[in-house]
């Protein structure tokens, strides 16, 4: 049995997930390679106070007085509201409910290392693009009926680097 078909029982899987209360994992940011945390003497802000004036400027972005982030029409790059069909699919509850189910299924393990990995993904075995050609999908409505474009049974989680590797990963 290759590594990639190895399915683990709901039990192993608990005794995982106990086996890993409160122990450190590359999930947490702090403990990645050559990553300091940020607190007592290491802090940049240790032993500093805030001027009056960047008190006041903190108080009021809070309060909502000062806008730093322009976003939607007001920013210098608005389009009149357009967004991609596959940024619109991407960005939809949908998709964050089928990369959920298929981590679930996959115990959050990457299928191809079986490492649990801090960064993990949720990849169409099916391409994503063959998918909305041979269903004709042109709106996020015929997406969002597409059930071939939810179906679990074509997703796996891989890691970063394992998805990298795929045909159509990033970066590849």
């Amino acid at each position: 049995m290759s590594a990639g078909t190895y399915k683990r029982t709901k039990e192993h899987g608990k005794a995982i997930s106990k086996a890993k209360k409160g122990k450190r994992t590359s999930i947490n940011s702090e403990f990645k390679k050559g990553h300091k945390k940020n607190i007592g003497e290491s802090h940049p802000m240790y032993g500093k106070k805030h001027s009056e004036e960047t008190k006041m400027k903190m108080s009021e972005k809070k309060k909502g007085v000062i806008r730093i982030n322009v976003t939607g029409e007001k920013h210098y790059n608005w389009k009149g509201g357009i967004t991609c069909l596959r940024g619109q699919i991407y960005n939809s509850y949908k998709t964050k409910e089928w990369r959920t189910k298929i981590f679930q299924r996959d115990y959050y393990l990457c299928q191809e290392c079986q490492m649990p990995s801090g960064y993990i993904e949720a990849h169409h075995i099916k391409e994503f693009y063959k998918i909305l050609e041979d269903n004709n999908i042109k709106t996020l409505k015929d997406a969002q009926n597409c059930e071939e474009l939810w179906d679990i049974d074509n997703g796996i989680t891989l890691c970063d680097d394992c998805h990298n590797k795929t045909k159509k990963g990033r970066r590849s």
